[in-house]
């Protein structure tokens, strides 16, 4: 029992451990971004504040049934829905730690950046926002609980790593084990997670504009 007990602990160490190194990268990566955009005093530019303004437009414009509003919440997440995918996929593979800590330390230093980047241009008034605090806001609380559901999956996906390379025995009985199918069950909470949250910031943005 009390060996059950110490792996138990040592489980949970782990992925606390695991929790604050990808937490950590996203956030340095976050102020890197915000820095890289103020320290180089950054000129505004068209097809930049296009790409940034689009997550702040009416999504749902022009949409006449259900099947519209779906198509328009998954374009919204489509990056998210690569970077969870890569990560994912990385669970299985001998290379998971280095892809968790590229997709985690690139979301941060966009994040931080097209922040920053927002930020200036309220500031110098080239947006178009009838209400800035509330969109910024609304922005940047999707983006965080976006980046958390993704730096959950990383910390699940290195544990699924670790154990998934230690099973043995044929195809069939790997492709049998609850460790898998647990893994999955996670991706797709997960997955579903995400949709909802970006289904209610385009739900927000329309209301706003």
């Amino acid at each position: 029992m009390s060996e059950h007990i110490k792996q138990q602990n040592q489980k949970h160490f782990s992925d606390y451990k695991n929790l604050t190194v990808f937490t950590l990268l996203y956030v340095v990566s976050f102020f890197a971004g915000i820095l890289c955009c103020r320290k180089f005093d950054l000129t505004i530019s068209d097809k930049i504040s296009t790409q940034i303004i689009s997550h702040f437009a009416d999504a749902f414009y022009g949409c006449g049934n259900y099947t519209d509003y779906l198509s328009v919440i998954i374009r919204a997440s489509l990056s998210d829905f690569r970077h969870l995918a890569f990560v994912f996929a990385a669970g299985f593979t001998m290379f998971c730690t280095l892809a968790c800590c590229v997709v985690n330390i690139c979301r941060g230093f966009t994040f931080g950046f097209s922040l920053s980047y927002l930020i200036i241009m309220v500031e110098n008034d080239l947006s178009n926002f009838k209400h800035p605090s509330i969109e910024i806001f609304a922005f940047v609380l999707t983006k965080v609980l976006v980046g958390a559901a993704i730096i959950y999956l990383s910390t699940r996906a290195y544990n699924f790593g670790y154990e998934f390379r230690k099973l043995r025995g044929r195809k069939s009985v790997i492709i049998r084990s609850p460790l898998i199918y647990r893994y999955i069950l996670v991706f797709i909470i997960i997955f579903g997670f995400i949709i909802l949250v970006n289904s209610a910031y385009c739900g927000v943005s329309a209301y706003l504009q």
